[in-house]
């Protein structure tokens, strides 16, 4: 983060264990809803069962990973 130039006292820390710390649809993504409104979280939600289904339902190997 500081090789970014951010001041690591504008972090919001996350512990090792929390699952999705990097996702737009995790609790990281509430500043989505926070700054452009909860309708750009709604209109992203179909894409996120889209994905959800194909990691769920596709081989490892064929995943987008």
């Amino acid at each position: 983060m500081e090789a970014f130039g951010i001041d690591p006292a504008n972090a919001f820390g996350f512990w090792s264990w929390v699952g999705g710390r990097y996702s737009v649809d995790s609790a990281i993504g509430t500043i989505l809803a926070v700054v452009l409104g909860p309708h750009v979280c709604e209109a992203l939600l179909p894409g996120f069962l889209t994905m959800d289904e194909h990691f769920r339902t596709a081989a490892p190997a064929a995943t987008l990973a």
